[in-house]
Formats: structure tokens, sequence, C-alpha cells
């Protein structure tokens, strides 16, 4: 009996990590409204940085926004746009544009369903991090108000 027990817990297990296992990301993983935030520090030019606002993703690899950004005690509101590349593992990297030729690059995974992501910018000389939340996550019809 015990070792029936034994097998029993095993192959549950086994089965659990291989549906672990099996989910894919892809570029229609990150689809929707979210709202974000991304703090840190530009060690180039020694000053403070935050950023928070919301974005919209396309499921095909583009997304727009606008946020509300804080540099150095200067705030000021700025919208952007951009791309992103989402592998199978979860893992992506996204490209920001902001007005007046000004690019940002970070990586990003998904998860909670795809419901959030963990940001790093990945600039040289900086050092910023931050989240994502999928903004209305039960509600598909209210993500795709812009």
């Amino acid at each position: 009996m015990k070792h029936v027990c034994s097998v029993l817990l095993v192959c549950c297990l086994l089965t659990g990590y291989s549906h672990a296992r099996a989910v894919a990301c892809s570029n229609a993983s990150l689809n929707g409204g979210f709202g974000f935030s991304v703090a840190g520090n530009n060690l180039t030019l020694g000053v403070a940085f935050a950023i928070s606002g919301r974005f919209t993703a396309d499921g095909q690899g583009h997304f727009s926004g606008n946020a509300i950004e804080n540099v150095a005690g200067t705030v000021s509101s700025t919208p952007f746009e951009g791309s992103y590349q989402t592998s199978k593992d979860c893992t992506g990297t996204a490209k920001f544009f902001f007005p007046g030729g000004v690019e940002s690059n970070m990586s990003f995974v998904l998860v909670d369903n795809s419901n959030q992501l963990i940001i790093t910018v990945t600039d040289q000389g900086t050092m910023e991090s931050g989240t994502a939340q999928k903004q209305f996550p039960s509600s598909p019809e209210k993500q795709s108000d812009k």
C-alpha cells in the first residue's frame, strides 16, 4: 500500500509538471490594456527616474500608451508606442519609442496567466525595474478600451 501511494504521488506530480511545461506564450499572450510602473536610476545621467501609466498591446507585437514620468523631480506627460517579441517560455523584449526620438529597451516575463509582467530596463547605464498589471482581466470587452 505504501508503494502504491508513492507511485500515485509521483504520477500526480509528473502529470502536473508536464502540464505546467506545456504552456507556451506568443505575442498573442500580451494583449489588452495594462497599467504599469517602472522606477530606478539612470546611472549615466545620475538621476532618479519613475514612470507610470497605461498601454494597450495588440497581441501582434505592437503597443501604445500614455504615461506620467518623473525625471530628477521634473514631471511630464508623455505618449509612447513600441514593439515587442514574446518567446515560448513567456519571456520577451520590448522597444519603447518616445517623442523626440528617445528609445528605451526592456525585457519582461509574463506571469499570472499573462495578467502581469515583470519588467527590467535593459539600456546601458540604467538600473530600472517594475511591473505591469492587466486591467479588467475578467472582462475582455473592457480590455480593448484605448
